[in-house]
């Protein structure tokens, strides 16, 4: 059985990367800020993966840094996996 606590971060992250879309879709040149938290790493892959152009905040530490940036990668690798731009 999967630990709720995953879980209930999966949904938020799921609904900071909704949000993150709908700030996105605003305008052409929006840039939505996302932090570098537990949940924020997952909304920053899967906003990434949205197309959404992001910029980490609350980044305190080179591994944080680090785990944010392989988060875009994954994001990115998933749209060139699909086709998309």
């Amino acid at each position: 059985m999967p630990d709720q606590a995953l879980l209930d971060d999966l949904r938020l992250a799921h609904v900071l990367a909704d949000q993150a879309e709908e700030f996105h879709n605003l305008a052409k040149n929006i840039i939505v800020k996302i932090p570098a938290t537990s949940v924020g790493v997952e909304a920053i892959e899967d906003a990434t993966y949205r197309g959404v152009s992001i910029n980490v905040t609350v980044s305190f530490s080179i591994a944080q840094a680090v785990t944010t940036g392989e988060a875009i990668e994954h994001g990115l690798k998933r749209r060139e996996a699909e086709g998309k731009d």
